[in-house]
């Protein structure tokens, strides 16, 4: 096909082309990181600004007197929510390669969560031209990463446009590459790729800082706009996908991406989504968390399916509580991070009273520290903050269900 052909101004990224976390060393590495700590900071603000407006704007919608359809509102905030759960998992995997969770991703989806997401907080001056994908756009990989790729480059082209305005223009498309085609991709097995299209027409990026923008730290905007690891992150993530970034950018008439994803073209089979009564029980439970807010809302969840529930936001106190009648209690659920009394020795006090109830911690750790710091405890199972009502029920019925 002729639009395969190595175009003569595009950019392709490829490991080899970009500098990328493995290519500095170790002390310089780190010296960076120190020394962006404060940019990075502004940038967590700034995405975190974007999230946030998109929940006050759902949940502002949803308020409305005039019709309006309050479930898509309650949709938009979950999704808004799910992104920065994605945020701070990206913030804490930063030092800290995360282990990859390979799974089918229809990529159609992520792309449309994620137009839905940034059309709620875009200026009026731009506009989302969505192109429908008309077949089945699987690809094999982490649905965290893939979703961060997606929003990463759309965030870019919409700051791009931020000034001027313009139109966005997102696009799906299949294609097939054979071997004689991929002379100029050394990097890429040849075979059916996904390929993301998003073009926008802002300001273009001049050839000397095209030649960086993957570059880790490197950033054209102001302090507080960004942290220079966005294009970074992204092109790590692709290439361990195995797949691949094209940049075609002309200054003042806009820029396109090309991030290319190898097919997944395995038949996906549907997840049956266990039914609600197999959350529910009859256990009591002691919940242990140092704010009010989350030990209301798990009670409230909790009572629901018919649990016992006991909550405490002092270690101290929930231990004195436990210890007037151990035997009540079937399930211990503990916060890691609690003042007075650590969780770990909340733990280690609950133990020497009765040493084989389960117990769950929760914690706002990345996932391997969590579950190392669970094995240490003899802890049955860590479940990462933020968890929803669901995940939490489900957790609890079965760690109760293996203590049987």
């Amino acid at each position: 096909m002729s639009e395969l052909s190595k175009p003569k101004s595009p950019m392709f990224i490829n490991p080899s082309i970009s500098q990328t976390w493995d290519e500095i060393g170790d002390d310089d590495y780190q010296f960076q990181k120190m020394n962006m700590l404060g940019t990075l900071t502004c940038g967590i603000a700034h995405d975190f600004n974007n999230i946030l407006t998109a929940i006050l704007s759902y949940a502002e919608l949803a308020k409305c007197p005039e019709p309006h359809d309050s479930f898509a509102s309650l949709q938009g905030i979950t999704k808004a929510a799910i992104r920065g759960r994605d945020l701070v998992q990206q913030i804490l995997s930063f030092s800290n390669q995360r282990e990859q969770n390979l799974q089918p991703i229809n990529l159609a989806t992520v792309v449309a969560e994620v137009l839905q997401l940034l059309r709620v907080s875009l200026p009026s001056n731009i506009a989302i031209d969505q192109e429908r994908a008309t077949l089945p756009s699987f690809v094999l990989g982490d649905s965290t990463q893939i979703s961060q790729i997606v929003m990463n480059i759309c965030l870019n082209a919409v700051d791009s446009m931020r000034t001027n305005g313009g139109i966005m223009k997102v696009s799906l498309s299949h294609i097939d590459m054979e071997s004689e085609q991929m002379k100029d991709y050394p990097d890429l097995t040849p075979g059916p790729f996904i390929r993301l299209k998003v073009r926008d027409t802002g300001s273009g990026i001049p050839p000397h800082i095209l030649a960086n923008i993957f570059n880790p730290f490197f950033t054209t905007k102001k302090p507080g706009e960004g942290t220079g690891m966005g294009l970074a992150v992204v092109l790590e993530m692709v290439t361990h996908l195995q797949g691949m970034i094209s940049i075609d950018s002309v200054p003042g008439r806009g820029t396109t991406f090309n991030i290319y994803f190898p097919k997944f073209s395995e038949p996906v089979e549907p997840t049956e989504v266990p039914k609600e009564s197999s959350t529910r029980g009859n256990e009591c439970i002691l919940f242990v968390d140092n704010e009010d807010t989350i030990c209301q809302l798990v009670k409230e969840s909790l009572l629901h399916l018919n649990y016992t529930v006991i909550t405490q936001t002092c270690s101290q106190k929930a231990l004195e509580i436990f210890l007037v009648s151990p035997d009540r209690f079937d399930l211990v659920i503990t916060d890691l991070s609690m003042p007075h009394l650590s969780g770990e020795n909340f733990i280690n006090n609950i133990r020497s009273y009765k040493a084989d109830i389960p117990i769950i911690l929760c914690t706002g750790l990345d996932k391997e520290p969590a579950n190392e710091k669970a094995r240490k405890l003899h802890v049955q199972v860590s479940l990462l903050k933020p968890f929803t009502p669901y995940s939490l029920a489900t957790t609890i019925r079965q760690v109760l269900d293996r203590a049987c």
